[in-house]
């Protein structure tokens, strides 16, 4: 059934005339549903009638099948605005890097739309030493080095300070795992709507299970409750506090319609991403 407030099927002439952000940084700590938030945009655009094409080299990484950017530092994120105007329409990036001086400027001229992806950082934690097993199994590099918890903070603290780069911006939409991971019809709608074109959840949902590949682990809700010892649990929330009683304890869903409550927890959210910030790393 086609979503009751957005219109199905290929943009409308009217909305392809509309002036669209031509770029989306898709922003995703690791292991928190970063992929699965990406290919949500992506395959939001293209059942849009914007096709996403491989950005060269200058823009993303060669290394990887899809347009991710490794950094954003000025000559990579001028060359993803070219490319991304050449094409006239918008084109989402995937990155884990921070939010910076160049990138911030697209956000503020109108020239880039983001989504910043969080989760729990006791259930993140758990995911981690997940990967970091997989890894060692595995014979992989890439997360083989956590193997405890105490592997899993000094990732979670470096990667938190980069989320926070993006969580100070309000342009900046905040998404849950939870939200993301399950509550993904409802997060679609969300995210078409900050982009600006139509989506039917069903069919981009349907695309995403048969051809994208989300990096899915457990897709286990609140897993500490049940997999963490209380010291530690209490441990990883004492280490992220007072950003992570804000953005998990006190979080206000952008489909909550509160609006007003909505724009309250968004401001001190981007307080609490900056105090994070300011605090000694």
């Amino acid at each position: 059934m086609a979503d009751e407030t957005l219109t199905t099927g290929l943009a409308a002439p009217a909305l392809r005339k509309r002036a669209l952000p031509v770029l989306y940084f898709s922003y995703g700590m690791t292991k928190c549903g970063s992929t699965l938030a990406f290919e949500m945009v992506r395959t939001i655009l293209a059942q849009a009638g914007f096709a996403q094409p491989r950005l060269s080299a200058e823009a993303v990484a060669d290394w990887s099948a899809i347009n991710f950017a490794e950094g954003l530092a000025p000559e990579r994120v001028a060359a993803l605005r070219r490319e991304a105007e050449a094409l006239g329409h918008p084109v989402v990036v995937k990155l884990h890097g921070g939010c910076t001086r160049a990138a911030a400027e697209l956000l503020r001229e109108g020239v880039a739309q983001a989504h910043a992806v969080y989760r729990d950082p006791r259930d993140m934690a758990l995911s981690l030493m997940d990967a970091g097993a997989r890894a060692r199994e595995n014979g992989r590099p890439a997360f083989s080095e956590i193997a405890t918890l105490d592997d899993a903070l000094v990732a979670m603290r470096r990667q938190h300070r980069t989320l926070c780069t993006w969580l100070r911006r309000p342009m900046v939409a905040p998404l849950c795992y939870d939200d993301v991971a399950f509550d993904p019809v409802r997060t679609i709608r969300r995210l078409a709507r900050q982009i600006g074109v139509p989506a039917e959840p069903a069919h981009v949902l349907e695309t995403i299970e048969r051809e994208r590949f989300t990096q899915r682990n457990k897709a286990v809700r609140a897993r500490h409750e049940t997999e963490l010892a209380p010291q530690d649990s209490a441990r990883i929330a004492a280490a992220f506090a007072p950003l992570t009683s804000i953005s998990i304890d006190a979080r206000v869903p952008r489909f909550a319609g509160q609006p007003a409550r909505y724009q309250d927890w968004r401001r001190a959210l981007a307080a609490a991403a900056r105090d994070h910030l300011e605090a000694p790393a």
